[in-house]
């Protein structure tokens, strides 16, 4: 008997758990719609974070011409004028020496940015690991025709300390109790007792 009742309760709870997913899907929300490139659900920012992969893969490859190509306005004339006084192949060599450099990097999902000149770009922030230090920089980008363009580069360093695998670890002292310890009353006064002049 035990097991018929054991069996009833099995199939009952299948039963609920099927009617329940059977309602959950009849009320399921529908995803929303990806913005359009006239929409009013926010810019299109479809290929931005592309175009700074290709720049970070153009710089691995010591491709100075696509590199150079992926940015436009000042930038990319400071950019040609240091190319043009360092050499071509010293660009490329100092690109390709970075990029080895770089031991990861994580490339951030596009925001929009409405602070350049043209009003409406985008900004995509790329963090790289290297062994020293951890540098996180914020590419703005600009709409040109049916790309993007690099405006303008912002770089941040954060100094990350030497960790010397079988090195000694040092210690500081703290320079004291953090909570001042409480003085028993009665201690105190015994202590002013017993000292002689």
């Amino acid at each position: 008997m035990k097991r018929v009742a054991s069996a009833v309760v099995a199939v009952a709870i299948m039963a609920a758990v099927l009617w329940l997913a059977r309602q959950r899907n009849r009320f399921a929300v529908a995803p929303a719609p990806a913005a359009s490139p006239g929409g009013t659900s926010g810019p299109n920012l479809a290929g931005a974070s592309e175009r700074v992969e290709d720049l970070l893969a153009a710089a691995a490859r010591g491709d100075v011409d696509a590199y150079l190509a992926a940015f436009s306005g000042p930038a990319r004339a400071r950019l040609q004028q240091q190319a043009d006084e360092r050499g071509r192949s010293a660009l490329a060599d100092e690109l390709r020496r970075t990029a080895r450099a770089r031991k990861s990097h994580a490339t951030f999902e596009p925001e929009p940015d409405e602070s350049g000149a043209a009003g409406s770009g985008a900004r995509v922030t790329v963090e790289a690991a290297f062994a020293d230090h951890v540098e996180r920089q914020t590419f703005r980008l600009v709409r040109e025709g049916p790309g993007w363009s690099i405006a303008d580069v912002e770089t941040a360093r954060d100094h990350v300390p030497p960790n010397i695998p079988g090195a000694t670890a040092t210690y500081q002292e703290p320079e004291g109790p953090p909570v001042p310890l409480a003085v028993d009353a009665s201690a105190s006064s015994s202590d002013e007792t017993s000292q002689e002049p």
